[in-house]
């Protein structure tokens, strides 16, 4: 078996520059391109409790992107399985729903290991994503192997 780890660059919706928000504070939540994602901090007394958004507390770098679509596209045409290990911060949502729109997923990703992050996010319209894009994922039709990590 033939493993390969890609660390160069980020996944995103687009080939070329993407802004990365990396958490450099007390909470040290890691990086996200997700716009969205809740900047948390642990209270002895409250748990988890949100202060702002990545976008405005953490600090932003440009990094090199590549297309998540095209990507995992090209590496299914080189492979006889294909997993992915997602654990991004929040952007789990619309790379998925890229990747999915695209063609990418379905026929192609036979095990997909996702940690949610549905709790940080600032936009609670996302409540349900995960449940959600793993029913449409594991379909007969899609036929990819979910796993929530976490």
């Amino acid at each position: 078996m033939h493993v390969k780890l890609f660390t160069s660059n980020v996944l995103s919706l687009h080939d070329g520059i993407a802004e990365l928000f990396v958490d450099d504070g007390v909470g040290k939540l890691g990086s996200s391109l997700a716009v969205g994602k809740s900047d948390m901090t642990v209270l002895p007394k409250h748990g988890w409790v949100s202060n702002a958004t990545a976008e405005v507390s953490w600090r932003h770098v440009n990094v090199t992107s590549t297309d998540a679509a095209r990507f995992l596209l090209e590496l299914g045409r080189h492979s006889d399985f294909l997993g992915v290990k997602i654990d991004i911060e929040g952007f789990e949502y619309d790379l998925l729903e890229h990747a999915y729109a695209r063609g990418a997923l379905c026929h192609n990703v036979k095990v997909l290991v996702i940690e949610w992050h549905e709790q940080m996010l600032a936009d609670r319209r996302r409540a349900g994503d995960s449940n959600r894009l793993s029913r449409l994922l594991e379909d007969a039709a899609c036929n990819v192997t979910t796993l929530s990590w976490v």
